[in-house]
């Protein structure tokens, strides 16, 4: 019995061990959700931001600096969107690899409107960018861990599909309301009226939400008395007194998107849930 346990024990040691996958974080929550479909199976990424939590500024906590000094590996969208995490991701992430999505070749980058300078952060709501990104994840993760290089590559191709079958369904359902006079609250949607050929009229602030003036704030209400708005996109946490001073004497509905998630559970389901909830929102408008 003694040598059959020694021989064991022999045989133990000389396997080779199995690599733990790399330890993952991720800025928001559409991005956790594309990088959880690409480690299903595998390991779960850590996100940063805690929904409900604002993309352009925050303090992190004990856990979340945790998470980015323990990661290997780490995705955000870039400064544009979260620029307090530049900070945190020069001082705590280490030998992490640190990719930035927005500067992924084949992104699609716009400019902000209003003539803003800058870019508008919000790339994650055109579905062409997420598949991008979802193979630059593959590539990173693969190369990371080339152990579940097969299995990453296979969750990749099934989120592609998915993701190009979620985009056709959204374009069916959107056919309906072509033509729509709708304006946004915040003008954070830029990419999904792009991507699906929705066109808003306008946006009630700018891409750095700034409130209006008591003049600019008179222009907007009659701009949508006068233009034919019939439906306002708000999103969460918009002010309900600039909305109705501004719908004040109209007849326009009110619809509510969410471009970054806030209220949905973060996991691999949650990139899609939100394009399409945002799609069935536009499509109550008539």
């Amino acid at each position: 019995m003694l040598r059959f346990l020694a021989a064991l024990a022999l045989v133990a040691t000389s396997l080779p061990l199995r690599a733990d996958p790399p330890r993952v974080a991720t800025d928001i929550a559409p991005v956790h959700s594309l990088v959880a479909m690409v480690m299903q199976e595998i390991a779960t990424p850590d996100l940063i931001l805690p929904p409900g939590a604002s993309p352009h500024s925050y303090a992190l906590r004990p856990s979340e600096a945790f998470a980015l000094e323990s990661a290997d590996l780490v995705f955000w969208v870039g400064d544009d969107l979260t620029p307090w995490l530049v900070g945190p991701i020069e001082t705590l992430t280490g030998k992490a690899g640190v990719i930035t999505l927005r500067d992924v070749p084949g992104t699609k980058v716009l400019p902000l409107r209003d003539g803003e300078t800058g870019i508008d952060p919000h790339l994650w709501l055109d579905p062409d960018n997420a598949k991008t990104w979802l193979q630059e994840i593959a590539e990173q993760l693969s190369s990371s861990d080339p152990e579940n290089a097969a299995i990453y590559r296979e969750n990749t191709a099934l989120a592609l599909a998915e993701i190009d079958q979620m985009a056709a369904q959204i374009r069916a359902q959107l056919t309906q309301i072509e033509g729509l006079k709708y304006i946004t609250y915040h003008d954070s949607f830029q990419y999904f009226e792009r991507a699906f050929a929705l066109p808003s009229s306008g946006t009630l602030l700018p891409g750095d939400a700034a409130p209006p003036g008591p003049a600019h704030l008179a222009q907007l209400h009659d701009w949508v008395l006068n233009a034919g708005i019939t439906c306002l996109l708000s999103e969460p946490g918009a002010s309900s007194g600039l909305i109705a001073n501004v719908l004040d004497g109209s007849d326009a509905q009110i619809v509510s998107g969410d471009p970054i998630g806030s209220v949905l559970t973060p996991g691999p389901d949650l990139y899609q849930l939100l394009l399409l909830d945002l799609a069935k929102e536009l499509a109550n408008c008539r």
